[in-house]
């Protein structure tokens, strides 16, 4: 739910797999009765050592916000999907825990003390390959969240287990919050022991740039701010770092998780149609931007505990389009065939891959979609024609540099 999501950093660790977990684990809400150990009925109890339930409405969706003592997680679950909570009883406190899987266990991946990647890698074992296909996904532009819960996006989230959304709608606060709540309380009615619960992750292009340039740019709804081309003009990455601050609290407020950028790539060709969506020019420059960028969107200053840095104010980064669009052969763009080829000459690779290597913190990194060519048009790395998903490209961040977060394609 969007109202009262726990604090669970998406952390990228481990296999590419629970990576990907942890990023919509970050989306979790764990939340009647049931549980193991000792009865809180049959203890003294006060409302300091054990957990509380409150009704909310969002006037669509019914939910229960579930309260743990002690700083403990606020948790929350749709009054009406069919999940419950587990109780354990630790010392003289009472924790819930939403049971995820309705086995009446308390397993480790429910576990909110638990830090996300540790959560992530115990949960891929129980996995259905069908989830995991289902986790590879990303859905087409949703861009009527006003419609509510449809038909087709039940279908996809039931039958193909697919639980990573693009919200390509506009940034009305009413509109999503009741559409991201109705869909996380539907895939709760999905849960059960073979298929455990995966919440989804919401996705969105940037939606701040005030030169309405960039696609989800709404004036009247979300806070504007130069286009990053504008942010490099100034010079300042700290200015960089307030918006970053601002803009992900604004995204998170209406249910997204994961933001599809920035876009870095170095803008080395003034005929490409796409500079205005860059840092400009200046490789240094690009990489300090970056590094603001990335660090004030997922960095939550309210955060404590194991996964101390994340909370209810983070987005997961995903920088782009790894090693560098900008080097599209005579400016063209590399998401059309006309694009098809990046060409880098005279050692130009390492200018263009720098930016990335500064912000391997970033959660998610996009590849390019580009032929990736030397000066002498022969293949960079190998006698592979792409990019997207070719080894020696790919072993840059994973071998060389030990990236082991989420890696995207269009």
């Amino acid at each position: 739910m969007t109202i009262g999501r726990p604090t669970f950093k998406p952390m990228m660790a481990g296999a590419a797999l629970a990576g990907a977990l942890a990023l919509v684990l970050s989306g979790c809400t764990p939340g009647n009765d049931g549980g193991e150990g000792e009865s809180s009925a049959t203890r003294t109890t006060t409302s300091e050592d054990t957990y509380s339930t409150t009704e909310v409405t969002d006037g669509k969706t019914t939910f229960v916000v579930v309260e743990n003592p002690r700083d403990g997680a606020t948790l929350s679950y749709g009054k009406d999907s069919g999940m419950s909570l587990i109780e354990e009883v630790d010392g003289d406190v009472t924790y819930a825990f939403k049971d995820m899987n309705g086995n009446g266990t308390l397993e480790t991946w429910e576990d909110w003390r638990v830090p996300a990647v540790e959560r992530a890698a115990d949960l891929v074992p129980s996995l259905a390959t069908e989830q995991i296909a289902g986790l590879m996904l990303f859905s087409s532009g949703e861009n009527s969240p006003a419609d509510g819960l449809s038909d087709n996006q039940r279908e996809y989230l039931t039958n193909s287990h697919l639980r990573n959304v693009q919200n390509a709608g506009n940034s009305d606060v009413t509109a999503n919050v009741t559409w991201v709540n109705q869909m996380q309380e539907f895939v709760e009615t999905l849960a059960s022991e073979e298929t455990p619960y995966v919440p989804v992750n919401f996705a969105s292009n940037p939606r701040s740039d005030a030169t309405n340039q960039v696609a989800y740019s709404e004036a009247e709804a979300i806070s504007q701010w130069p286009s990053s081309l504008g942010m490099a003009a100034t010079f300042d990455p700290e200015l960089v770092r307030e918006f970053g601050e601002m803009s992900s609290q604004e995204l998170r407020a209406i249910g997204i998780t994961t933001l599809l950028g920035p876009q870095i790539d170095l803008a080395s060709d003034p005929r490409w149609s796409r500079v205005y969506g860059t840092f400009g020019e200046n490789t240094d420059l690009i990489t300090e931007m970056t590094a603001a960028f990335v660090e004030s969107y997922q960095t939550d200053p309210d955060s404590t505990g194991a996964d101390e840095g994340w909370g209810t104010g983070s987005v997961n980064a995903m920088i782009k389009h790894f090693p560098g669009d900008g080097a599209g052969e005579g400016g063209r763009e590399s998401h059309y065939d006309i694009g098809k080829y990046a060409v880098f000459p005279r050692g130009s690779f390492d200018e263009h891959l720098k930016p990335f290597l500064g912000a391997l913190d970033s959660a998610a990194i996009m590849t390019s979609c580009s032929i990736t060519l030397d000066g002498d048009g022969e293949p960079m790395f190998s006698t592979e024609r792409g990019t997207a998903y070719v080894k020696d490209i790919i072993d840059i961040l994973r071998e060389e540099h030990g990236y082991d977060g989420v890696l995207v394609t269009d």
